[in-house]
Parts: structure tokens; sequence; C-alpha cells
């Protein structure tokens, strides 16, 4: 071998170490800028990965499995990023991007020049970032705060949470779903997995806007009066504090709810009591007690939901976890211990907040069920045991037959919009929207915690929960024959929410609840005068004086204010339609309009919301010193008081 053929060997693998070491250093910058969920994992993943498939030279990227596809322009790419990005400008500030596909970069970089939200993108193959990451500096997109990946997942979970958490009612009609050139073909399934998540967001959001809108008037008139006997029992939040403290990785606890199978398999419950905690909704309490089976506690959510199910005397005095929407019918008939979630009304977790107190938000889909189950994985339970969790009509019943006492009239086919779905005896089963959307909350859930807990499915009956074990009821009792967990000595020793001391300060503040809403009124009035001065101004086109400035700055106080205020969160339901339509539209706005036009249109909106709320808050003074004065809940806080 020559000297010059030596030479150039050497030169070559001095050319490819220094390469190595160049793309080694910009792969370490990239992943120092990376924000991602579970970024252990995630390294793990791309450190494993192998990039046979993926090709990047002279900034074109391309992905090779049976033919080839390109990622990027073969021309000019910034070019077409460019245009990509154009045919989403007029989305809005409040919009969010959802993206697949990261590329290269270069699309992302063009997508964050809008003025939109955010841009979040999921990206299917580890083998694409990695390879990018590798030859491409994409720290500047990284770190953009306005910037946000997702990489795969179990049934893509942790995509579904982005989206519960970003898609809202504001935006969801202003919201991009989309993809980049060809990642919808190479990966097709991860496009159809993402797109049904987005379409379930969708649908949760739209869901909880028709509940609100439905039953606004009703859960406000119950949170009125359940305010007094809220301060007055137990806090929820502590009693999971306290559970917690005892439940071992062993345990499992027991979820009961109401489906038509639970009659097939409920009696096997009678040896359980005083070993495995026993948790039932509300709706299957007659099922239980009719066979002298007390559950350790009970949960009741619904401001709506019939007496018929609290009749038995038995049922009276069952430990209950209630919630301040929920029927303030049941609550008047129960004796036993009430503990309350307070995070649903903002008004009461002020006053927690105020004397230092732990108020636990959980997780909701819709259902007490739900409910129940997200106290239990609060409570510290990983093992966890479903019963009557049908989600879905068996044999054209609703309940199980004790229930409503088997007056309930057979399921129609042709009433509602019914479907079938997977049954858990590997059949179909007649189910309906919104008990899908449960079974739907449940799975995700489920693959939220994989690794973390163990959800058994024993309803024998019913619609198929993914991520569940399907068993028999008697197999997993028999699993878990030897443990032992005294809930009720738990449940005893839990203290009352508040002091006498801090009960006394607290009715004083239901007592100045008038003067407050008067100083509200104030405030909003002031607030729509402003919003009169600023459209003053701009027609005048004096907008760079003092008095501008100082309206400007009383619209964003009192927004924000009324945003961020209990007792304006209370009033809205009086007005909930007008409310939430008008906060919705106020983020749309036509881009071709003249800038007076736009300003007039917020203005006009501005002044819509503030005046919904004074309406509001003249028929809640009305209505608050009428319940006041025939509130028995008040009577009884304020004689501890006197004690």
């Amino acid at each position: 071998m020559s000297l010059s053929m030596r030479s150039w060997i050497q030169y070559l693998y001095i050319w490819i170490f220094r390469r190595s070491c160049m793309d080694r250093l910009i792969y370490d910058k990239n992943i120092d800028a990376l924000d991602v969920y579970d970024k252990e994992e995630a390294l793990l993943k791309l450190e494993e990965c192998n990039t046979e498939h993926v090709i990047y030279e002279d900034g074109v990227l391309r992905y090779i499995d049976g033919g080839e596809l390109y990622l990027t322009s073969r021309y000019d790419k910034e070019m077409y990023a460019r245009i990509f990005a154009k045919q989403y400008k007029d989305a809005g500030h409040f919009a969010n991007i959802y993206v697949m596909g990261f590329g290269d970069g270069t699309y992302i970089r063009e997508l964050l020049k809008l003025d939109v939200s955010y841009v979040i993108v999921y990206e299917p193959s580890y083998e694409i970032f990695k390879t990018v990451a590798e030859k491409v500096n994409i720290t500047d997109i990284l770190k953009n705060e306005r910037f946000h990946i997702v990489f795969p997942s179990r049934d893509d979970m942790i995509y579904l949470k982005y989206l519960e958490s970003s898609v809202a009612l504001a935006n969801m009609n202003l919201n991009v779903f989309t993809h980049l050139p060809n990642y919808h073909t190479i990966f097709l399934d991860n496009w159809k997995s993402i797109t049904r998540l987005y379409i379930t967001a969708v649908e949760r959001v739209a869901f909880d806007r028709n509940t609100e809108y439905a039953m606004s008037m009703e859960i406000l008139e119950n949170i009125l009066e359940l305010l007094p006997d809220a301060v007055n029992q137990y806090s929820a939040s502590d009693l999971v504090d306290v559970i917690k403290e005892h439940v071992g990785e062993s345990d499992a606890a027991i979820l009961v709810a109401a489906g038509p199978s639970l009659d097939k398999n409920v009696d096997i419950l009678k040896d359980v009591k005083g070993r495995i905690p026993i948790l039932a909704v509300d709706t299957a309490l007659k099922t239980l007690v009719r066979r002298g089976i007390m559950p350790d506690f009970t949960i009741t959510l619904d401001p709506h939901k019939p007496l018929v199910l609290f009749e038995d005397e038995r049922i009276k005095d069952i430990p209950m976890i209630v919630y301040t929407c929920s029927n303030k019918s049941v609550v008047k008939v129960h004796n036993g211990k009430r503990f309350y979630f307070v995070h649903d009304m903002r008004y009461l977790s002020d006053i927690y907040k105020k004397y230092d107190k732990v108020s636990y938000g959980i997780n909701t889909g819709g259902s007490v069920a739900c409910n129940a189950f997200s106290f239990l994985l609060t409570a510290g339970f990983s093992k966890i045991i479903l019963m009557g969790q049908d989600l879905a009509y068996p044999n054209n019943k609703e309940h199980a037959s004790d229930a409503y006492d088997g007056k309930e009239k057979p399921v129609d086919e042709n009433k509602k919009k019914y479907f079938y779905v997977d049954s858990v005896d590997g059949d179909k089963v007649l189910t309906e929207f919104n008990m899908n959307m449960y079974r739907k909350w449940f799975e995700s859930q489920i693959s939220l915690y994989n690794d973390d807990i163990t959800v058994y499915d024993a309803t024998e009956g019913g619609a198929l929960i993914h991520g569940t074990e399907v068993v028999k009821l008697s197999d997993v009792l028999e699993k878990y024959k030897d443990e032992k967990l005294d809930i009720t000595e738990l449940i005893d020793g839990v203290d009352k929410a508040f002091t006498d001391e801090q009960i006394a300060e607290i009715v004083k503040m239901i007592d100045d609840i008038p003067d407050d809403l008067e100083e509200r009124r104030k405030k909003l009035e002031d607030g729509i005068k402003a919003y009169e001065g600023i459209e003053k101004a701009y027609v005048k086109k004096k907008t760079s004086g003092k008095s501008f400035e100082r309206d400007m700055k009383t619209v964003k106080e009192v927004n924000e204010f009324v945003d961020a205020d209990s007792l304006c969160n209370l009033v809205k339901a009086y007005n909930i339609l007008e409310s939430i339509d008008l906060s919705q539209s106020i983020y749309e706005y036509d881009s071709n309009a003249t800038q007076y036009s736009q300003i007039k249109e917020i203005v006009d909106k501005g002044i819509s919301i503030f005046k919904a709320y004074i309406r509001s808050i003249g028929v809640f003074e009305k209505d608050y010193v009428k319940l006041k004065d025939n509130l028995k809940n008040y009577e009884m806080l304020t004689d501890r008081i006197k004690k």
C-alpha cells in the first residue's frame, strides 16, 4: 500500500470521527432541549431504535420501507413549508395546531411563525426524530414555549391527555388538525388512532357543555343549600389522606356499579365485608342492602339523582362521598358521615385554601362510577375490582333489577341512536353515546396508570373495557382472600373539616355575600364604562392618551377578576347559555374586517358578558335571601357555633 493511500485512509477515519463527534454534539444539544412527557422513557427508545429506514441527505428527508417517500420537498423545502403554513394563517391567536409529523423541523418552524396559541406535534417515528436530531440543530423549535411534542405511547393515551388539556369550548371550532406530507401514508394506523382521539376530545367538550346547559340551575340550587352542610361535615380529601396512609401495594378495593350484570354475582359479596373495602355507587345501594350486603361507603354525584334510591333506612347511615352539586334531597335524608369533594365549587374551595386545607381535584369521566374509580386511585388503591360496570345494555336492560324495583322499561332500540360494541364475552352488546364515552374514559385512565395499577373487570357482562383483566368475581376474590383492610375504622377516625372557631368565621363570610355581590356589580359597571371608553377612543383616533390606557387597564383587570372570582363563578349558572356562547364567540373574528369593526365586535361582546353577570347577580341576590331563610343546614351550622 502506498503512503498516499495510507494517508488518505487516515484522513477518511479522521473525517468520519470528526463527523461522528459533530453529529453527537448536535444530538446532545437537541436532546438537552427536548421537553417531553416521560423523557427518560423517550430517550431510552431513541437510543435503542434503528434508523435504517430513514435517510437525511443534502437537507432532504426520506423514508424507505419497500418504497421511498419524501418527508420534505426535494426542491425548495422552505418555500413549500411556507405554503403549507399559509393555509392556517387565519386560524387565530387562540387556536392550537395539532399536526402529525415533525419532519426535519422546516414545516414546524413555519407553523410557529403563525399567530396561534400552540403547535402540538405527534411524531409517530422515533427513527425519524433521532435521524433529524443527529443532523439538524432544532433547539430553536424544542425550546419554543408554544411547541409541544408527543411520541407514541400505549393506545396513545399520553396524546389524549394533551388533547384533553388543550381542546376547550372556546377554541374547539378554531383548532387545526392536520399532518405533514406523506406521514398519513406511512403511518396510517397512527393517523387513524390520533384522529379518533381528537374526535373523542371534541366530543367530551361538547358533552360537558351540553351537561352544563341542561343542569346548571339545578346544580346551583343544590350548591346553595349544601354549602353550609359541606362546611359542617367532613372533607373527602381528608378521607383520601387517611386511607392512603394505610393502603398497601397488595390491597384491593371493589367498585360496585349498578349495571344489569350485577344481578349475576352480587350475592358473592356477602363474605367480603371487613376484608376488602366496598365502594358502591348510589344506584347500586338497594341491590346490595336488600341482600344484607352493607358497603363500606357510597358515592353520589348527580343533582337529579332520584330519592327512591335512598329510601331504605339501612342506606341512610352508610358513609357517603358527596359533591357540592349532589342532590340536596339525598343529603337531607342521610344520617351518616358525609365527605365532600369541593374542587367543583370555587367558592368553597377558596374557603379551604384560606384555612390551608387540602382540596383534591379528581378526574371525572361524567358518571358517578368514573368519580368512584378516581377516588380509589387517589386514595392509593392499585388493585381495583369492577362489578356491575356494564357500560351497555345487555338484554336491553339499563340497571340491576332492584335499582328501580324492576319497574324500568326495556331499552327501545328505535328511540335513541344505539349501536353495538365488543362485549366481555367476545360477542356484541348494545350501548349509546354517553355510555361509550364513559368506557373510553376508563380505558384512558387504565392506560395512563398501566404500570402502576391492575383493574379486574368482574362485571361478567356488558361492554369490553380494554386494559382490564376480565375475570369471574369468585376467582379474583379467592386471589385476595388473605387481604384485610378495615376501612370502617379509618372512616370513623376522620375529623370534621373545620373547627368551631373557623365555622364562626365562615358563617360571617356567608352572611356577607350580599355586600360582596354589590362590590362585584360596581366592578362590572366600571368594566362596561371602560369598554365604552375604548370604543370612543378608536372613533376619535385618540388611542395614545392616559384615558385610553386607563380604560384598557380597567378592562384587563375586570376580566381577570371575573375569571378568578369564586362568587362570579357561582352566579354564572343564572346565565350559563349566554355566558358560554359569548365566551366562545369572543375568540372568533373576521381577519378581513376593518380594525374598527374588529374592535367594535370585541367591545360589544365584552359589554354583553359583563351585563349578563350583572343580571345574574340580581337574580342570585333574591334567591340567596329566600334560600338562606329556609336553609336547614344553615341553621345547623349556626347552632354549632352557639354550642
